[in-house]
């Protein structure tokens, strides 16, 4: 199956992925907005938000150091940023036809279960995409979406139409 890439089919996670990128923007949104109404309670009871060795603010001060270890972090290995990006290239990429699931889901048959089920329930599932996917163009596309519906009904000969000779006698 995987031999040939056109049938090489592969989940996207388009669930767990765009959680994940929400879980990561929502930690550090909300560790912004507690810092924000930290420097604004503060403001409002007449503290000092210019200086960092004053600050007697326990939650302002775990907030911005949770802040500073998730940045590092996100950034450091661009986590963050590789995340989002790489999330955006596999939404771009195509869907597995139908064709090709049905196409994995006979070899799977075939070979009498090559892949233990629980692996191989991946087939069911509706985010799968090709590995390497074939890009066609426009017209390549229309064709083969129509050509079966054309092919048959125009190109066949009905059998009343045709005429054996009778042999002369």
């Amino acid at each position: 199956m995987a031999s040939d890439s056109d049938f090489f089919v592969i989940r996207r996670f388009e669930k767990l992925g765009a959680r994940v990128a929400l879980f990561m923007q929502n930690k550090i949104s909300h560790l912004e907005e507690t810092v924000n109404a930290e420097d604004a309670r503060c403001a409002f009871e007449g503290g000092d938000n210019g200086t960092f060795n004053g600050d007697y603010n326990k939650q302002r001060q775990d907030a911005l150091e949770e802040l500073v270890w998730r940045l590092e972090r996100y950034r450091e290995y661009h986590a963050y940023e590789r995340f989002v990006l790489d999330y955006s290239e596999l939404k771009a990429r195509p869907d597995a036809s139908k064709s090709q699931i049905t196409y994995v889901k006979n070899w799977l048959e075939n070979n009498n279960g090559p892949i233990v089920p629980a692996e191989a329930a991946f087939i069911e599932k509706e985010d799968l995409m090709p590995m390497v996917p074939k890009v066609r163009p426009p017209l390549r596309r229309l064709i083969d979406k129509f050509d079966s519906k054309i092919r048959i009904p125009y190109w066949r000969i009905p059998n009343e139409k045709v005429r054996i000779p009778k042999s002369s006698r």
